[in-house]
């Protein structure tokens, strides 16, 4: 590009697929796309593809995305750029041409949190927009067991309105109340294994993925019992 002649006054315009950095130590960067490649070549504006979000890399370098999305790498839909060029710095508009709309939103609880508040935050109110909607909800930090409980019945409630709906909780903690074991029994065998998961869940000595399959078997032994409630 810094060698190719362009006549008089013409716009001089590049077009390019691959990488203006490397992601891995060990790889092969003689593939790699100069990130000043437009200043170098005098370029008024370097239109780049692969990847997959649209990325602005200086005000004549743009990755465009792609049309329709793919993977949750990307939030949001499939875009397209609008590029303008009149010689000065290039005027970029983006607009929306996919169906899907590809979120990951992580959110932290404490105990004391409103948690249908916090989940319906993310949840549109229109069916529409739910159906074409791929959401992954990455949750961490603190619940008492009855809101992790609503929490994840809430979640299941709205599931099957989504195009994709993800729930993650196996970074949230479980703070448990010996009360809160009441409500799934207060005898009998299910208290016997209420108390064992528990006991598993908060047993230090035990491996972290004991602990988790314990404190996921908790929640889920919860939310049998509430269902007839």
């Amino acid at each position: 590009m810094p060698g190719a002649a362009t006549p008089e006054g013409a716009l001089r315009i590049g077009l390019a697929h691959g990488r203006v950095q490397s992601f891995h130590e060990d790889a092969d960067t003689r593939d790699i796309i100069p990130p000043d490649r437009a200043a170098s070549a005098g370029l008024d504006y370097l239109a780049l593809g692969d990847w997959h979000g649209a990325l602005t890399v200086d005000p004549r370098t743009q990755y465009s995305g792609t049309p329709e999305r793919d993977r949750f790498k990307h939030n949001g839909p499939g875009t397209c750029l609008v590029v303008t060029l009149d010689g000065g710095v290039p005027h970029v508009e983006t607009v929306d041409t996919g169906r899907f709309d590809w979120q990951d939103v992580d959110l932290n609880f404490t105990p004391d949190a409103d948690v249908n508040t916090a989940l319906s935050g993310h949840v549109p109110q229109d069916a529409a927009k739910r159906r074409d909607l791929l959401l992954t909800v990455r949750t961490n930090g603190t619940l008492r067991l009855p809101e992790k409980g609503a929490l994840i019945a809430s979640g299941k409630s709205v599931a099957d309105s989504f195009g994709l709906f993800r729930l993650l909780t196996d970074d949230l903690s479980t703070e448990v109340e010996a009360g809160d074991l009441d409500a799934i029994a207060t005898g009998g065998a299910l208290r016997s294994a209420a108390d064992a998961l528990r006991i598993e869940a908060e047993n230090e000595t035990a491996s972290e993925d004991d602990r988790q399959i314990a404190a996921r078997a908790l929640d889920r032994l919860w939310n049998l019992s509430q269902e007839d409630v």
